[in-house]
């Protein structure tokens, strides 16, 4: 890290001993100890991960795992980072640099049941003392956020989301400087969710792994961070025939501070304020003239199919992550502001495209406007718009700022 960020882990605090250790109790007691023979019910999310994203994917898979189960993003990231050290012979989940002329691939039918068979295995070891309980950055001032995603008429949900209050529990022994930064996004897959996946699983890492991080411009680092990202993806969608794309709208908020939202796609970041909502972002979509023009310069045309625009009759995007096969038509750059903050700002809502196209600016105003009056639970307000929304999934976080 640049700026002098390193510095040396500082233990759980007692609280967080005594939560982490009934979470995990909690845990072994609907998963019972295995041993090396036994079999572990789980299915991958995809058939191969390389070696360069072992890591990252083996995090994900952890994190997802427990927070099914119960666990705050603090306790699953501190847990998932130390399980990875821990075992990252067996697991090949050492830090690799990414090289995309190196694709060295590992079967993940099989590695995916293995992070789990360890986890089981270090979270027993936890609790009889025999590893250490993992080590974080204690963090304080926590922003208060509410998640909820529903798949409702879809078959399938292909929507993920990014939630990280402090993203100290990136890599957490590599310093501390991130405390007090947060990082927020929505990836709204389509044509599958490989690419919503691979985007919600390394974006963040990707964001703190800016040699400039610490001292750059915050939206150099938003830059920097989709155009990592998109290289990586980029190689696992030529590598594993992946066809899909997703969209992405991603808040980085430094020190409480200053904002960045960058978008690629039509998802959207919407703030509020005392005086209503304004949308920040525009849509990337084949109804905007600036997108069409962009889409014909780059050798494409874009059509009517059955009364939707599409480029080239296929996509009603006209920029995303993935979707490898429509490039240079469609554009994986992202459109990038930011601000500070003045205190004026309530909150901020990000969301895929089914809640913008379901309520106005001022009925998502009214809504949380009433539902601040009434309610003290601040968790439950996003599930509030995304039952209002009737669409066919929706994806839909907000944090206080």
């Amino acid at each position: 890290m640049a700026g002098g960020c390193k510095v040396e882990p500082k233990e759980l605090q007692s609280s967080d001993n005594e939560i982490l250790i009934t979470l995990v109790k909690n845990y072994l007691g609907f998963s019972p100890n295995t041993d090396n023979e036994a079999t572990i019910r789980f299915r991958s999310p995809y058939l191969q991960t390389t070696k360069h994203d072992a890591r990252g994917d083996a995090v994900a898979l952890i994190v997802e795992h427990l927070h099914q189960r119960g666990f705050p993003p603090w306790a699953a990231y501190a847990i998932a980072y130390s399980l990875v050290d821990v075992y990252a012979n067996e697991l090949n989940t050492a830090e690799v640099p990414f090289d995309e002329n190196d694709y060295s691939t590992i079967d993940a039918s099989v590695w995916c049941r293995e992070v789990i068979h360890y986890l089981n295995m270090y979270l027993n070891n936890v609790v009889n003392d025999s590893v250490p309980l993992p080590k974080i950055q204690p963090i304080s001032d926590q922003l208060l956020y509410s998640y909820c995603a529903q798949k409702n008429r879809r078959s399938k949900m292909e929507d993920r989301a990014v939630l990280l209050p402090s993203l100290s529990v990136i890599e957490p022994a590599k310093g501390d400087c991130r405390v007090r930064d947060s990082f927020f996004a929505v990836f709204d897959g389509h044509n599958g969710v490989d690419c919503a996946n691979y985007a919600s699983s390394h974006f963040a890492r990707c964001l703190i792994e800016d040699t400039q991080y610490a001292v750059g411009q915050i939206e150099d680092i938003m830059r920097n961070a989709f155009t990592a990202l998109d290289k990586r993806l980029t190689a696992r969608c030529k590598n594993e025939h992946i066809k899909g794309g997703t969209t992405a709208v991603c808040a980085f908020l430094r020190a409480r501070r200053h904002l960045c939202i960058g978008w690629c796609g039509d998802s959207a970041v919407a703030v509020l304020r005392k005086d209503g909502v304004r949308t920040l972002s525009s849509a990337h979509s084949p109804n905007v003239p600036e997108e069409v023009r962009r889409v014909e310069e780059a050798g494409g045309m874009v059509v009517p199919i059955q009364g939707e625009l599409r480029v080239n009759g296929i996509l009603n995007l006209t920029r995303s992550l993935g979707d490898i096969d429509g490039r240079p038509m469609i554009s994986s750059e992202p459109d990038v502001l930011s601000f500070e903050l003045d205190n004026s700002e309530y909150l901020l809502l990000l969301s895929c495209d089914g809640v913008w196209d379901s309520l106005s600016e001022q009925a998502v105003y009214s809504h949380v406007a009433q539902f601040v009056c009434k309610n003290s639970q601040e968790s439950k307000l996003a599930y509030l718009l995304s039952y209002l929304a009737v669409v066919d999934s929706v994806v839909s976080p907000s944090f206080g700022l």
